[in-house]
């Protein structure tokens, strides 16, 4: 049975590609079928799953001792397509709203922007000799942290807040990126955490791309 980091490109990178495939199968049937109002509600669960996810994994460190993965939870697979293909469904309001306002070659523009920070730091994470499992109590909190000013911006209604926290998220995303395949590439990481390891890196991976499109519609709306 293959452990660390032969599961990497073996069984990680395939079923992430799958997810990035479902999800834009999602947005691509969200915008053809289903109403905005109907999307922003699917858009609910995937933040509500997000949220226990993130309070579960809080508490992981200390429930390892009782046999939990030394990588975090364990999710079934499935759970995971779905999750991708309701996200992919939730954000075309937002995807169509920046083809409105950009234009499709940037949006295009920022994905392909996207992929190349993503695979730029997937590649050096994972041939480099450095460990950056040190990083997760710092980037817990710093996510933590942009949420709830996420949260208050909505009141607040700055755009240079709105940018600053964009560039907040890439830099914090960014950082799980190290963080999490570091963990992939320990010893204890099994076929069983492959599911887990999709949903981040999927997670990362959208994310970043999400405030790309913030950051690119910021200067471009100021043109």
């Amino acid at each position: 049975m293959q452990s660390g980091k032969s599961l990497i490109t073996s069984h990680v990178l395939p079923r992430f590609f799958s997810t990035l495939l479902l999800s834009f199968i999602g947005t691509l049937v969200g915008g053809m079928f289903i109403p905005e109002t109907v999307a922003l509600a699917l858009g609910l669960v995937p933040i509500l799953v997000l949220l226990l996810l993130l309070i579960k994994s809080f508490s992981a460190g200390r429930k390892r001792k009782k046999g939990l993965s030394t990588y975090g939870l364990r999710l079934p697979m499935w759970l995971v397509y779905v999750f991708t293909l309701l996200v992919g469904i939730s954000i075309y309001p937002a995807i169509d709203l920046y083809v409105d306002a950009m234009g499709m070659a940037l949006v295009v523009a920022a994905f392909g922007i996207a992929s190349a920070l993503f695979g730029g730091l997937f590649v050096y994470t994972y041939f480099t000799k450095k460990d950056f499992s040190f990083l997760g109590g710092m980037l817990f909190f710093a996510l933590l942290t942009l949420i709830l000013l996420s949260i208050a911006n909505i009141f607040i209604g700055s755009s240079f807040m709105d940018l600053g926290l964009a560039f907040a998220g890439i830099l914090i995303f960014s950082g799980y990126m190290l963080y999490d395949i570091s963990r992939m590439k320990e010893s204890g990481f099994k076929e069983a955490d492959v599911p887990a390891a999709v949903f981040d890196l999927y997670l990362n991976f959208i994310n970043i791309f999400l405030d790309i499109l913030r950051v690119l519609n910021f200067f471009t709306s100021r043109d």
